[in-house]
Formats: structure tokens, C-alpha cells, sequence
């Protein structure tokens, strides 16, 4: 069965080959949450159950993807991990 993400992979195509940092969300005075750019998932420092509380964050790009879409779809944009 097709994994029903794939269909909204187009909207990340500027992502191909940016590094990403693993982050544990944090609120800003701008916005208490994120979402994941593929999935919807909610990233939140607060999620009590709904969401993820932390994601893989591209400073190029400014997506927030969470953890399951990150690992799922790294190989087919060639993601980096950003340690610094």
C-alpha cells in the first residue's frame, strides 16, 4: 500500500540535500507550536500527548519535520543531520 505522504513530498523539493538539527521545540513569542511540513504532526514543548515535542528543524528552509517523517524520507532528499 502507498504510504499516503508520499503525494505531499512535492512541497519539500527545496529541502534536497539541506541539513537538518534535532531539536526539542521551543515557544516562541510568535507561536507555541509547529507543525511537521509533510505529516501535519503537531511539534510542541507542550504536546501532553498530541504531537511530538521535538523534530528535526532546516534553518535554510524554516520546516519543522517530526521524527518518523524525517527518518522515513531522508534517503530520497539526501537529509543531513546537523550536529553543531
Amino acid at each position: 500500500m502507498k504510504d499516503w505522504r508520499e503525494n505531499l513530498l512535492y512541497t519539500m523539493t527545496d529541502t534536497r540535500g539541506c541539513s537538518f538539527q534535532q531539536q526539542v521545540y521551543q515557544s516562541t513569542e510568535r507561536s507555541d507550536h509547529e507543525h511537521c511540513s509533510i505529516c501535519f504532526e503537531k511539534i510542541s514543548n507542550c504536546a501532553y500527548g498530541q504531537g511530538e515535542t521535538q523534530g528535526y528543524y532546516c534553518q535554510k528552509t524554516g520546516d519543522w519535520l517530526c521524527v518518523a517523517c524525517f527518518n522515513d524520507f531522508k534517503n530520497c532528499f539526501d537529509w543531513k543531520i546537523d550536529v553543531t
